[in-house]
């Protein structure tokens, strides 16, 4: 008899040991199934948020591209009339006025295609002298307008004083 209570606590024992590992592994596998779902979730909406900041990023880009475009063709447009112009007063020559009494006439070479009148009292500027006030003149500008370009460029982020308007 003490064979048969032996054996039947060894069988109660791979019972309870068998039962217990196959409750214990599906346990395991629902745990392990809930903890994968919740990941699958939390990945999806991080790959969502990526997905609309990529395209937030993208849009902003296209703005900023199409931005910088204008003021690119802006600014050449401009460039090139600076260049024109600066091109059409070294062409001419700069020229100032001068009383008839004046000394200004001394060592100037005089207007050619202007009338009596006029060639008495209006004198060229030396070609070097015109050279270099063109050429300040156009570094003034083309500082002028970076400084136009950056105001509406950047304008809405930063406040600028504008010394060009009287109060």
């Amino acid at each position: 008899m003490q064979y048969i209570i032996i054996i039947n606590l060894v069988i109660s024992a791979i019972v309870f040991v068998g039962t217990s590992v196959v409750f214990y592994d599906k346990g395991r596998k629902a745990e392990r199934a809930e903890w994968q779902t919740g990941q699958a979730v939390f990945i999806a909406s991080v790959e969502k948020v990526k997905a609309e900041s990529k395209a937030r990023i993208e849009k902003q880009q296209k703005k900023h591209e199409e931005i910088l475009l204008t003021v690119m063709v802006e600014h050449n447009a401009k460039t090139e009339k600076l260049n024109s112009d600066i091109d059409k007063f070294r062409r001419v020559g700069l020229r100032y006025k001068a009383t008839a009494h004046s000394n200004c006439r001394a060592g100037a070479r005089e207007a050619e295609g202007t009338s009596t009148l006029a060639q008495e009292n209006q004198y060229e500027l030396p070609e070097g002298i015109t050279r270099r006030l063109s050429e300040i003149g156009k570094h003034a500008e083309e500082v002028q307008e970076l400084r136009n370009n950056l105001i509406d460029i950047c304008g809405e982020h930063l406040q600028v004083y504008d010394n060009d308007k009287k109060q």
